[in-house]
């Protein structure tokens, strides 16, 4: 081999290793299995991350509400049963751990939403409040100790004194909803024109309860809302945009892979500028994108078949993102954490 076609190959493997570090995206990617404490045929829907070696999964087994406990970063897992229904939410705020669970009744087919509450990293539970509605549950957004958001099938709810007392905030299919320091944010349809279909775009000012909103453009679909990024889906265009204080919508970036046809977006999050987002894309692939700049360029990370719950840790050196299949493994995706510039 004479030295042209040397330094061709060394060319080629060089193309080569740049394309699959583009492909995998940046950041270090862990696998760990799971030795114990799973099972098949058991309903895992939710999960938290106190630190990389301790976290918790919520679920159902056995028409009991279970949370399952990781002390050594998700290789063994030990059961703690709470009631019966499922743990269908599991968030933190402060300190404290926010456990929701949802019970139907077979008679009255009424739901019961009992929220949990731990301060201990899930070790101790208490129950904080429960409601009882004709609707299921859909998320639970926290703002401190006394005030907390309910998402219900078809309404909107506001506590303000710890669960004591609710009151309606919107009597409607609301979706897509997330929140910031200052914003209430949530997705609604076909509200003033019935000839649609159109999406709105609303935002609730979390000190005095005044409400915006946008109609978007027919066609243009809310995939979902992270704080004041919206990920917009119009055909196989995949968008992101930022909500500026008047309401206009400044564009970010997007997805370069426009044919995926995404299904649903089973998860977004962010740590400041750093967004993760979590595509179901055809039947039982799940792909994974991580933005490093708030929405702007976006890289590709990791695809499977997952079926498990997912969340993300944030602390003062890292963020990652957790993906569970409850059976086999652990996956996490570390980032080294990013601060604004002062």
């Amino acid at each position: 081999m004479n030295f042209i076609s040397l330094y061709k190959l060394a060319i080629l493997v060089s193309i080569i290793l740049l394309l699959t570090m583009f492909e995998c995206g940046s950041g270090e990617h862990q696998k760990v299995r799971i030795e114990s404490g799973t099972e098949y045929m058991v309903g895992y829907e939710s999960c938290l991350f106190f630190t990389p070696e301790v976290g918790l999964m919520g679920g159902e087994k056995e028409g009991n509400a279970c949370l399952w406990k990781t002390n050594d970063g998700g290789r063994n897992w030990q059961i703690n049963r709470l009631k019966s229904g499922t743990v269908w939410d599991l968030t933190e705020k402060d300190g404290v751990a926010y456990a929701t669970v949802e019970t139907r009744e077979k008679d009255t087919l009424l739901y019961t939403h009992s929220v949990y509450t731990s301060s201990d990293q899930g070790e101790n539970w208490q129950l904080k409040c429960e409601m009882v509605t004709k609707e299921s549950f859909l998320n639970l957004l926290v703002v401190d100790d006394r005030r907390m958001f309910m998402v219900l099938s078809r309404s909107l709810l506001e506590t303000r004194n710890g669960g004591k007392d609710w009151q309606m905030v919107r009597n409607d299919d609301c979706r897509k909803v997330s929140i910031d320091d200052k914003y209430l944010y949530y997705k609604i349809s076909n509200i003033l024109f019935r000839h649609g279909p159109f999406d709105y775009l609303v935002r609730r000012s979390l000190e005095s309860g005044k409400e915006q909103l946008i109609r978007l453009s027919k066609g243009v679909c809310i995939k979902k809302i992270c704080g004041d990024v919206v990920f917009l889906e119009k055909g196989q265009h995949m968008k992101f945009y930022q909500i500026e204080e008047d309401m206009s919508l400044t564009f970010l970036g997007q997805l370069k892979q426009q044919n995926y046809g995404v299904d649903y977006v089973d998860y977004m999050s962010r740590c400041g500028n750093q967004l993760f987002v979590y595509l179901s894309v055809g039947m039982a692939v799940k792909k994974l994108f991580y933005s490093p700049d708030g929405g702007v360029h976006w890289k590709y990370v990791d695809k499977g078949t997952w079926f498990g719950p997912t969340c993300m840790l944030a602390d003062s050196t890292h963020v990652r993102m957790f993906i569970i299949d409850p059976h086999l493994y652990l996956k996490s995706y570390t980032h080294e954490r990013i601060w604004a510039e002062k």
